[in-house]
């Protein structure tokens, strides 16, 4: 018996899992990485904004490497999001090398996937869209098995797509739009009605299971996360051609304008009655997210990688077909795509886009304009409260919004003396509460005794504690080279 060979292209998928890894290891987390690591110190079934997956992934990690590398580390926070995307990347290469390319189809099909900057260049990143991404990707590749394939496809299969929509719904409520795009391409597909009993069994399986969570948090929270969902990001709507257009330069930029024009081409060509199978069935996995995601910002206001989703099937596809021929400008969008993949990774660690807004800017330079500068200064804090007087060093620390109190508990290690005040019910148990107010919120309490309050120049509105005096006590600036990269300020406030 001889030992089974790793496929040719295996290499690709690790490659990218350990240049993401090197290239964010030495970099501080962003605000919301932050916020994920503190929720990953106290483990639960749901949370204020997402359900839980994305701690659970930290948590996990914490678990089996925190012993080496510390629990606070930036390495063990991002080793899932990393690993994810070479998971991804492998899922997809799998799934092109079903219809039998050459090797070099393959290596052609994993640059057109890298291409994808808005996704793979920030794939370091450990936020609820990394497990979206795999969960979609699981779901997307076994639901092609099950719908195409003439042969019965295995229970692991089914598995696997029960596997990925629970992945995929703990990441992020709107998953359950992978619901649609399975059932529609399955229960299409002319192979059969006991495939798509099984598909809907599993389906339903995997749901339930992660809506369970979903639902016990919720109803002890007031529905306060799906709430938000639903209303809180669509708050104050209205009709808006300039935020619309705004929404498609930014993501013609961070997807690239030949997979956006290519994406778009298959979603109307595979919603025709003449498409073919191939078109038809990636057509459906792009409809939903793009029903939502590329309509919604007409009327209210966007996050650019809300809309990321969109572009993956057709990456997909892109990839897909390019290993077997020739598409035209598919050579332009590589070059693009990895390209300004090359300078995301490279500004993380240098100051470049500072050195462009210096330069740019009439108006002056505002460190704020360059967003990879929110991956430092932080990591000074612990020596800055150390060097206060010594009465100051066993108070607590506060922030009033989860960014600042988040990046303060990472960095001060942990959460035994950080917390954030005022808070709402969503975000009630979320922080540990200290012997220092007489509440908690959602107003301002006051407080019982002295604490430490932090602020930032992205943050940079002052404690409001009634009845407190509060005063600036240190003055945190950190550099990148010559340019300015974070502002910190250190308040005390005494009852």
């Amino acid at each position: 018996m001889t030992a089974k060979r790793w496929p040719a292209w295996i290499w690709i998928p690790i490659a990218v899992s350990l240049v993401l890894l090197l290239c964010s290891g030495f970099t501080g987390l962003t605000d919301d990485e932050a916020y994920y690591w503190v929720l990953a110190q106290k483990p639960a079934l749901g949370y204020a904004f997402h359900p839980p997956m994305v701690a659970w992934f930290i948590d996990v990690s914490q678990f089996l490497f925190g012993w080496i590398f510390g629990k606070a580390s930036t390495w063990v926070v991002r080793l899932p999001s990393c690993l994810s995307m070479g998971i991804v990347l492998a899922l997809a290469l799998k799934w092109i090398e079903s219809s039998r390319p050459s090797e070099k189809g393959l290596r052609r099909a994993g640059l057109a996937l890298i291409s994808y900057a808005g996704l793979m260049a920030l794939g370091w990143m450990m936020v609820p869209d990394v497990p979206l991404f795999l969960g979609f990707t699981l779901c997307f590749t076994a639901a092609w098995k099950i719908s195409q394939d003439q042969k019965a496809p295995s229970k692991s299969v089914y598995v696997i797509l029960a596997f990925g929509i629970f992945i995929a719904m703990l990441g992020k409520i709107s998953a359950v739009m992978i619901a649609f795009s399975i059932l529609l391409s399955v229960c299409m597909t002319p192979l059969g009605r006991t495939r798509a009993q099984k598909t809907i069994l599993v389906l339903a399986i995997g749901l339930l299971l992660a809506l369970v969570p979903i639902y016990i948090w919720n109803s002890q929270h007031a529905w306060a996360s799906v709430l938000y969902q639903i209303q809180g990001r669509h708050q104050d709507s209205e009709l808006s051609w300039k935020r619309y257009l705004r929404f498609w330069v930014i993501e013609l930029f961070a997807a690239g304008p030949v997979l956006v024009i290519f994406t778009l081409g298959i979603l109307l060509r595979g919603l025709r009655s003449t498409a073919d199978s191939f078109e038809r069935f990636v057509a459906i996995w792009i409809f939903p997210a793009a029903g939502v995601y590329c309509l919604q910002p007409l009327v209210s206001d966007f996050k650019p990688h809300w809309a990321f989703i969109v572009w993956w099937p057709g990456a997909l596809a892109l990839a897909w077909k390019l290993a077997h021929g020739r598409v035209r400008f598919s050579r332009f969008q590589i070059i693009y795509g990895i390209t300004l993949g090359s300078v995301i990774l490279f500004a993380m660690n240098v100051p470049v886009l500072s050195l462009a807004v210096a330069k740019f800017k009439t108006s002056g330079y505002d460190s704020k304009l360059d967003v990879t500068n929110d991956l430092y200064g932080w990591s000074q804090l612990s020596k800055e409260v150390e060097s206060l007087p010594a009465e100051d060093h066993g108070l607590y620390v506060v922030g009033s919004r989860y960014q600042t109190a988040s990046q303060a508990a990472f960095n001060l290690g942990s959460l035994d003396r950080v917390t954030m005040l005022p808070r709402d019910l969503k975000a009630r148990d979320e922080w540990p509460t200290f012997p220092i107010a007489d509440g908690t919120g959602p107003d301002w309490p006051k407080l019982t005794q002295p604490i430490l309050f932090v602020t930032d120049n992205r943050y940079d509105a002052g404690p409001e504690f009634p009845g407190a005096h509060c005063e600036k006590v240190r003055d945190l600036v950190a550099k990148r080279g010559d340019y300015l990269a974070k502002e910190i300020w250190i308040w005390k406030c005494s009852p």
